[in-house]
């Protein structure tokens, strides 16, 4: 498909929600921007809700983890920003250690909790995309859905568990999804 043709197929935005974006240097990160940047360079309309990062690169080999009260300059990251055509907006959250399994309850629930009116303010002909990462964030998609009746996509990462939207009655016969 060329990038003229498929330009057209989308006037209005694609809003991904996504705990980890750019300049994050984890995994779900690099994919996210590497998805969404492409989608931007076919001229779709993209958007980001994301949190502020947990991993930067500081220089070519090195990557540090921010903490709070850590010699990273947590003001780094601009709350809203364009970059390679996506619009990023990132949302308040908690930036504990995400290795330990308190931080990252905090991290993801604060995410979860900072995304919610976001989804509400968005327009009803914008498509709402909901990464897996935190868990939680599929559920702001259904909300959206049911209270408004705006479209929505998980984007679900099955690599580390492709079973489990089946498990969960997320995927099956019966089931739009």
């Amino acid at each position: 498909m060329s990038k003229k043709s498929f330009s057209v197929m989308n006037t209005n935005h694609t809003i991904f929600f996504t705990q980890l974006y750019y300049p994050d240097m984890t995994t779900t990160a690099i994919i996210m921007t590497d998805l969404v940047e492409d989608l931007a360079s076919y001229g779709m309309n993209t958007k980001v809700i994301c949190a502020q990062p947990t991993y930067i690169k500081n220089s070519d080999t090195q990557i540090t983890q921010i903490k709070i009260g850590g010699s990273v300059d947590l003001g780094k990251c601009p709350r809203i920003e364009c970059h390679n055509g996506v619009c990023i907006r990132r949302v308040w959250s908690f930036l504990f250690d995400k290795n330990r399994i308190l931080g990252r309850i905090l991290n993801s629930t604060s995410c979860f909790l900072s995304m919610l009116p976001t989804v509400f303010s968005t327009g009803k002909n914008n498509l709402l995309i909901f990464n897996t990462n935190p868990a939680l964030l599929p559920f702001l998609g259904f909300m959206g859905a049911k209270l408004r009746g705006s479209e929505h996509v998980v984007l679900v990462h099955d690599d580390l568990w492709p079973e489990l939207p089946a498990h969960m009655v997320i995927v099956n016969g019966r089931s739009k999804y």
